[in-house]
């Protein structure tokens, strides 16, 4: 073999059997050999195991999607380039034309938006409801079947939390798929519930630098199955580097999801009562209304804390310009510690009506707490607080 082919097909070597890399490997590759024709056959008909091109599936995406799966509690999973890539591919995998979607009104602003704005021009339908309304959702789904429902718990941004399995058991009795965005809460909470599909945005706490995104979908090998093809020509595929990222980062989640809700629960105490704060939404506080719900579903109780200061738009405006350590940003699950103001980011797309169902106030302010000392964090909305 002369030197300029060897140079492109080099003698490569892979561990042995019994010495393998602590790290996964992080196969940077689009394309992927068989022996054989017959091989790559069986590749396409799903009768061995294997790897063609990275767009259908790539190893190291497949093992992030696995530990994901596990930590979740299901059987298998997809990864896609983003969350809103994962909420929009899902919506046009399981939904036709004359379907009718029913979702949150307190939820992800772009989910709404995507329903709304871009799959209501293909004939899709949504209806939008208050957290905790079960009896109108029965009653929509009484008068008009849905084919989806959609819910986060908690809810984004003011940490509504919702009965998981009862409105999984109102959408079994009528026949409708059931997706949990399950992001707010974290890979590991709320496992086994009976929803058909867990949805994350990846980008929160798989690495929790805030450096890459992604989104899965996790659920049962049957419904994950059924979801393949239409995932092999949606082309929002994860990069293997990033997916890399995110499997070195999920050593570290539990350290850091843990040390953050604990900072969160004394920072919502804190915050509770305080001159200038006229409420403090946190499931883990004995005056959040659901909180005995969250205790029951939660294991933790989140890294947000939600706060309703007592200012009008323009004041609470003044007091983000003030903070030092929470940066202005949208996003969570960071090391860093971020604040949101609660209208501009998550409210723009309501009605007035809808906006004063969803739980915001002008004054709303969402904090998301990092790991940074928890008497800096204080101190930090402390002095922005002070005119």
């Amino acid at each position: 073999m002369k030197e300029e082919t060897r140079t492109i097909h080099p003698d490569t070597k892979s561990p042995p059997h019994d010495n393998p890399p602590l790290v996964y490997p992080i196969y940077q590759s689009v394309k992927f050999s068989l022996p054989s024709v017959g091989e790559i056959e069986k590749v396409y008909r799903g009768s061995r195991e294997g790897f063609t091109y990275s767009r259908v599936a790539n190893p190291t995406v497949s093992e992030l999607a696995s530990e994901l799966a596990a930590l979740q509690g299901t059987e298998c999973g997809l990864c896609f380039g983003s969350g809103i890539a994962a909420i929009q591919f899902m919506f046009q995998a399981l939904l036709s034309q004359g379907d009718h979607v029913v979702g949150l009104l307190q939820s992800y602003r772009p989910t709404r938006s995507v329903l709304r704005h871009a799959f209501s021009k293909f004939g899709v339908k949504s209806t939008f409801l208050c957290a905790g309304d079960y009896g109108a959702l029965e009653k929509l789904l009484r008068d008009s079947p849905a084919k989806l429902i959609f819910f986060e718990s908690p809810t984004n941004p003011v940490l509504d939390v919702v009965d998981i399995e009862r409105i999984a058991a109102l959408g079994k009795a009528h026949g409708a798929t059931v997706v949990l965005d399950n992001t707010m809460a974290g890979f590991h909470q709320h496992r086994k519930v009976p929803v058909d599909l867990y949805l994350h945005s990846l980008t929160k706490y798989a690495t929790g630098m805030g450096d890459v995104s992604g989104g899965a979908i996790l659920g049962s090998q049957a419904l994950i199955d059924r979801l393949v093809p239409y995932y092999v020509n949606f082309g929002a595929a994860l990069e293997p580097l990033v997916a890399s990222l995110m499997l070195r980062g999920l050593k570290s989640y539990f350290l850091r999801y843990r040390a953050q809700a604990s900072a969160a629960l004394e920072l919502a105490q804190w915050l509770e009562g305080r001159p200038g704060v006229a409420g403090v939404r946190y499931p883990g506080l004995p005056s959040h209304p659901q909180h005995a719900l969250a205790k029951r579903q939660m294991q933790e109780f989140g890294t947000m804390v939600c706060a309703h200061l007592a200012y009008e738009e323009r004041e609470m405006k003044s007091f983000l310009d003030r903070l030092h350590i929470f940066k202005v940003t949208g996003s969570f699950g960071s090391v860093d510690s971020l604040a949101a103001p609660a209208k501009m980011f998550y409210g723009g797309d309501l009605t007035p009506a809808e906006f004063a169902q969803s739980g915001i106030t002008p004054g709303t302010v969402r904090f998301s707490v990092g790991l940074e000392a928890l008497d800096d964090l204080k101190a930090d909305i402390e002095q922005a607080m002070v005119v």
